[in-house]
């Protein structure tokens, strides 16, 4: 479906009417992609000049993932551009779709694998031409749906049709073999009757021996039976409480549709649905979970019905969740780790880089002010050590918390000290404003990682001879702690990614320092564990102010 789009501003002049139409595009493209961000699928923008030239506008978050680098750095660059990140044949194909957008005016369609790292999924995408009044194409929005794993899943469930489809063979072959010894001994009614009974015995002791939920029903969707195990779930003491009744009767109308037309389709179709899954709220409140299969209940060549299975896999369900939970706080550690442990490494290779290359000719001050770093360093890599095992224990929830009164001051001293041949080599100015006697309630461990991370991250990002405030205030019950640089600032773009695991953000910093983007995310739990606030304030090229607060009493 197309859609059309005003332009924006006067026609005095062309200059004009450019700036205010790129003014109202970048107004647009803000409020386009906070919309879009909260689409579960990835969403891409192109912005189309003269039906020939074609802009990367951005991209919503989702997107930004799949694509696993910091695509929206291009925003507003040509697609040619791309060719940093992305090979030029893949450019020049993408450039063939677009225009071919352009040129029908029409939605395009295609489906096409990617290889990103060692990940491969299979995309179905739509490109949406945007239209103004005078009907030329100036936008492209793309959306892409991932159906790598429908794809696979539609194979699972043609491997397990075929070989249903077998047992329903053999099983219908049987049932109509068993038809047609039935019909033969009608005519003796005793031995019928006694052949009857017994039959009925055997299914039924073989169909409650099972697990599974078993039943079946007419083609006017009434039960004709089912096992005990079937009718006990539902509440019923007995099978026969459960023939002749419909879904109907036994759930809301909206589940008991659903298994209506579930039914009316198999019926119709004469084929099975296999393995699909399904969550049920039965009378007593309780939701669980189950994959089920319907099959037709065919006799001599003619449906008469279906029959149904049920299997409970609201544990296995719990179990999977559970996993995978484990997993990512497993990930987050060892990404911690390796952010983590780099800093003080450093200052410990500073201070013996020092000493190999000058010792000869230090003072012994010098030696000792050196030998004295490495001394301190060693402490913090050990403190940071245990911080960080309690932090892998805090997302197993397996940490003691344990809150002192201790004095900020003396622990900014301490990372300042740690940082200091970070801070020497830049000639950062380190202006301490805090005074001692800074008195809080928390965890020490904790803050101190906190602290010492906000730090580190203000000199990385501090230009040569920048200057870095360090200071605190009371508020009511709090102390409110922060660390302002005259740094390069965080984008507008970066400033929702900074706190958050699933949207991890690294940049260098002004010397090219190195960092994962996981400092501050530890910083969040840690403040968040010592029932604090924490958030920042920054101006894109002017500087960033980093607070947190905590409590100052129990």
């Amino acid at each position: 479906m197309l859609h059309k789009e005003d332009k924006n501003g006067s026609k005095k002049s062309s200059a004009n009417a450019v700036s205010k139409k790129n003014s109202f595009r970048k107004i647009d493209n803000n409020l386009l992609f906070q919309i879009y961000d909260l689409s579960p699928f990835p969403i891409f923008i192109i912005d189309v000049i003269n039906n020939s030239e074609f802009i990367f506008a951005g991209s919503n978050k989702i997107h930004q993932q799949v694509m696993k680098f910091p695509i929206n750095n291009f925003a507003g660059k040509s697609i040619d551009d791309l060719s940093e990140i992305i090979p030029k044949r893949i450019i020049n194909k993408f450039k063939n779709r677009y225009k071919k957008c352009v040129k029908t005016k029409k939605v395009i369609e295609y489906f096409e694998t990617y290889k990103l790292q060692s990940d491969e999924s299979y995309w179905h995408t739509f490109l949406n031409p945007i239209l103004d009044k005078s009907g030329n194409v100036i936008r492209i929005i793309g959306n892409s749906h991932n159906i790598f794993e429908l794809i696979n899943t539609q194979k699972e469930i043609k491997n397990h049709k075929e070989n249903l489809e077998i047992v329903v063979e053999k099983r219908t072959k049987e049932l109509d073999d068993l038809n047609k010894s039935l019909q033969n001994e009608i005519k003796k009614r005793e031995k019928t009757t006694k052949l009857l009974k017994n039959s009925e015995a055997l299914i039924n002791s073989i169909l409650n021996a099972v697990p599974q939920k078993i039943y079946w029903k007419d083609t006017y969707h009434r039960y004709l039976g089912c096992n005990k195990s079937f009718a006990n779930k539902l509440g019923f003491k007995k099978v026969s409480d459960v023939v002749g009744l419909t879904d109907y009767d036994l759930f809301d109308d909206e589940l008991a549709s659903k298994h209506f037309d579930i039914e009316k389709k198999v019926i119709k179709t004469n084929k099975p649905l296999l393995d699909f899954e399904e969550q049920i709220q039965f009378n007593n409140g309780k939701v669980r979970c189950y994959r089920r299969s319907v099959l037709p209940f065919v006799i001599n060549s003619k449906t008469r019905g279906v029959i149904g299975t049920f299997e409970d896999i609201t544990l296995l369900k719990e179990i999977e969740s559970e996993l995978k939970e484990t997993n990512i706080a497993k990930d987050k550690f060892f990404s911690i780790i390796a952010h983590d442990l780099r800093s003080p490494l450093t200052a410990l290779l500073g201070f013996s880089e020092i000493l190999k290359n000058e010792y000869s000719d230090m003072t012994e001050e010098e030696v000792d002010e050196c030998l004295s770093g490495i001394n301190n360093g060693i402490k913090g890599l050990q403190s940071l050590i245990l911080n960080l095992l309690e932090w892998a224990r805090i997302q197993t929830n397996r940490i003691d918390y344990n809150p002192t009164d201790f004095d900020v001051y003396d622990t900014v001293l301490e990372v300042l000290l740690a940082q200091s041949i970070n801070i020497k080599q830049k000639e950062i100015e380190i202006v301490k404003r805090i005074t001692p006697k800074s008195y809080v309630y928390a965890d020490e461990y904790m803050i101190r990682a906190v602290i010492r991370n906000i730090i580190s991250n203000a000199v990385k990002f501090s230009n040569k001879k920048g200057k870095i405030i360090i200071d605190s205030k009371m508020n009511k019950n709090h102390l409110i702690f922060y660390v302002e640089d005259e740094g390069i600032g965080i984008s507008e773009s970066d400033r929702e990614s900074i706190f958050y695991i699933d949207k991890q953000l690294s940049n260098k910093g002004t010397e090219g320092e190195d960092g994962t983007g996981l400092g501050l995310i530890l910083c969040k739990e840690f403040i968040s564990k010592n029932n604090g606030n924490i958030w920042f304030e920054s101006k894109e090229g002017k500087g960033t102010t980093f607070y947190f607060s905590i409590p100052i009493k129990k």
